[in-house]
C-alpha cells in the first residue's frame, strides 16, 4: 500500500530521473535518481512539505553550508535546489546497509569494530560542529554502513547552522547518546574511572581485540 504522505512526483525532478524509491520518512522520501549531465547514479531527497517562498532563501543558505563538509565519513551533499515548490536535496549514492539494519541483523557487533565505527561517526561530527552545523536527528538509520565496514553519516540535510540560530534550542548532534548506547557489542569496549577520561578520549588501556 502506497503511504499516503508520499506526494505524486514526475519521473524528473529537475534534470534528475528518479529510477526507483530507496525509502521513506516522516519528513522526506528518497529516491536512487540518475544524474545525466555527469552520468553517474545519486540519492535524491523530496522533502514532503513545501518551503514557504520567504524561507527558501535561508533553507539553501543551509544546504550550502551542509555542502562544504568534506570528510570520509560524511555522505556529501551535491546539489539544492527547489522542483514546482517542493526542495530536493541531491547525496552521493552509497550501496551498503544502515547501521539499523546492521543491528538487526548481527546481534552483537564486535567491540573493536563498533568502537572503530563510533570514531568515524564522532570524527564527522566534530568536523561538523566546527562548521556550526548540527546533524539534527542523527539515529542508526542514519548511518550508512559501506562493504568493507567504513560508517558514512547522512541526513545532514535537515541540520542546521548553530550559529544563525535556524534550529531553535536542540541539544548538539540530537541522538548520539541514544546511538552509542544501542550499538551491541559482544563484551564492555572499555571501561573509564571518570567521565572526564571518557569525554576527553583518554583510554585507560588498549582496547580488546
Amino acid at each position: 500500500m502506497t503511504d499516503s504522505r508520499t506526494p505524486v512526483v514526475s519521473r524528473h525532478i529537475g534534470r534528475f530521473e528518479l529510477l526507483r524509491p530507496l525509502g521513506e520518512g516522516a519528513q522526506a522520501a528518497v529516491w536512487l535518481a540518475n544524474d545525466p549531465r555527469l552520468q553517474r547514479e545519486v540519492a535524491l531527497k523530496l522533502l514532503h512539505d513545501p518551503v514557504r517562498p520567504d524561507k527558501i532563501d535561508t533553507w539553501l543558505h543551509e544546504a550550502r553550508a551542509v555542502s562544504r563538509l568534506t570528510h570520509p565519513n560524511i555522505v556529501p551533499v551535491f546539489e539544492a535546489d527547489v522542483h514546482d515548490g517542493q526542495p530536493y536535496l541531491v547525496f552521493e549514492y552509497v550501496v551498503g546497509e544502515t547501521l539499523l539494519a546492521r543491528m538487526k541483523r548481527q546481534r552483537n557487533v564486535p567491540a573493536r569494530e563498533a568502537v572503530e565505527l563510533m570514531l568515524g561517526v564522532l570524527g564527522a561530527l566534530a568536523l561538523a560542529h566546527d562548521a556550526a552545523v548540527v546533524h539534527r536527528d542523527l539515529k542508526p538509520s542514519n548511518i550508512l554502513l559501506e562493504a568493507f565496514g567504513r560508517a558514512r553519516v547522512m541526513d545532514f540535510g535537515i541540520a542546521a547552522r548553530t550559529s544563525l540560530g535556524f534550529a531553535g534550542p536542540v541539544a548538539p548532534h540530537g541522538g548520539l547518546k541514544e546511538t552509542l548506547r544501542d550499538l551491541p557489542c559482544t563484551r564492555q569496549a572499555f571501561r573509564c574511572k571518570s567521565r572526564r577520561t571518557l569525554l576527553h578520549g583518554y583510554l585507560p588501556h588498549p582496547l580488546p581485540c
